[in-house]
């Protein structure tokens, strides 16, 4: 967002006008989850590009070997938003459930992504 304000300051010998502008940038928040069920270049590919379309994600990278999800957002529900996409995919995070679903999805995740690499 960007402000332009004026600043007016009186002197009965000298008026000042102070113009000046400024620039509230919005920090963005790296990310990084671990997650199950990825095991191949297919799942990355995949996953890679399902958090690619979530609306206020940028930069993200897969390492299929740690098992991680990397990107940059602004804000925490943007974050809600990419794990509740991942478990979708049935990429859970660490520590979440991993349901026979959830293995079955992740199977059929890495099929699609295999195919459109």
């Amino acid at each position: 967002m960007v402000v332009n304000n004026c600043i007016t300051f009186n002197h009965t010998l000298i008026r000042i006008k102070l113009f000046y502008t400024f620039e509230i940038l919005k920090t963005k928040i790296m990310t990084t989850l671990t997650v199950q069920n990825l095991k191949c270049g297919g799942c990355a590919h995949t996953i890679t590009k399902a958090v690619q379309g979530i609306d206020g994600v940028t930069e993200v990278s897969v390492d299929k070997d740690l098992s991680t999800v990397t990107f940059n957002t602004e804000t925490d529900e943007i974050i809600e938003k990419v794990k509740t996409k991942l478990a979708h995919l049935g990429y859970p995070e660490e520590h979440a459930d991993n349901t026979i679903l959830h293995k079955a999805v992740s199977f059929v995740s890495c099929a699609t992504g295999r195919l459109t690499e």
